[in-house]
């Protein structure tokens, strides 16, 4: 009996789980970003999101010119305190968007990761470059409940620290080598690879699953990657029972 025991510990063990890297480069109304969001990466998340350690960078293309004067900033909608001038690649308020996703993924904002996707992801569907980004963010949380004082993401995103944290994000894109060309660009193992990344944005399961180095598996990567876990469980249950047999 303490063998077999010992054998079910081994096994538990064996099956522990080990998280990817996944850093994912997008801007907040960039076609293409939303749409890898809601159709990639969303429901990919939701099946694997134990094999995901997760990075969201919301910047893109954007950049910035000091201001000579500080203050309000006209060109993003809403009294929005600057103390640059922006230029997002599709508008101001896409600016808006990278300044409260910015807000929203930070650490410091008091709700869990899977909350975090939630909203992420209804914003990633209903965000238009007409409708106040703030007005969006009530709408989903009204339609999609996280728990989250979205009134504090707002006042953030409307402050110096929204624009901190939305140039801290700036100086991650920048970093990428090579640099960033176009969004979303994905990022496995903190090592970007242009023809990886392509591959994830067309099919984000498929790419997650042949990094896990777990052995089976997840049953959930039998769809992308074919039957292999399944054949590689039953020949681990046949051997285990094997062993215990001979126990």
């Amino acid at each position: 009996m303490i063998k077999l025991l010992v054998l079910l510990i081994a096994i538990g063990t064996a099956t522990a789980v080990t998280k990817v890297p996944v850093t994912i480069y997008y801007e907040t109304l960039c076609a293409d970003s939303m749409a890898f969001f809601t159709k990639q990466f969303e429901p990919t998340w939701r099946q694997l999101n134990n094999y995901i350690d997760l990075e969201l960078v919301p910047f893109g293309k954007s950049s910035y010119t000091p201001l000579n004067n500080p203050g309000a900033f006209p060109q993003i909608p809403g009294a929005v305190v600057s103390s640059k001038n922006w230029t997002c690649h599709h508008g101001p308020n896409e600016c808006m968007g990278n300044r409260f996703q910015s807000c929203l993924i930070d650490p410091s904002t008091n709700a869990n990761l899977d909350a975090k996707i939630t909203l992420i992801n209804c914003l990633m569907q209903k965000a238009t470059k007409e409708t106040p980004y703030d007005a969006t963010a009530l709408q989903c949380n009204l339609e999609k409940p996280t728990g989250m004082e979205i009134a504090s993401l707002v006042a953030c995103a409307h402050t110096q620290k929204g624009e901190d944290l939305f140039e801290a994000n700036g100086r991650k894109t920048a970093l990428l080598q090579p640099p960033l060309t176009s969004v979303p660009t994905v990022v496995f193992n903190r090592s970007f690879n242009k023809a990886d990344s392509d591959a994830a944005v067309s099919s984000f399961k498929s790419a997650l699953c042949s990094r896990i180095t777990d052995n089976p598996k997840p049953k959930e990567c039998d769809s992308a990657n074919g039957a292999s876990s399944i054949t590689f469980s039953l020949i681990s249950v046949l051997t285990a029972g094997l062993i215990i047999h001979q126990l």
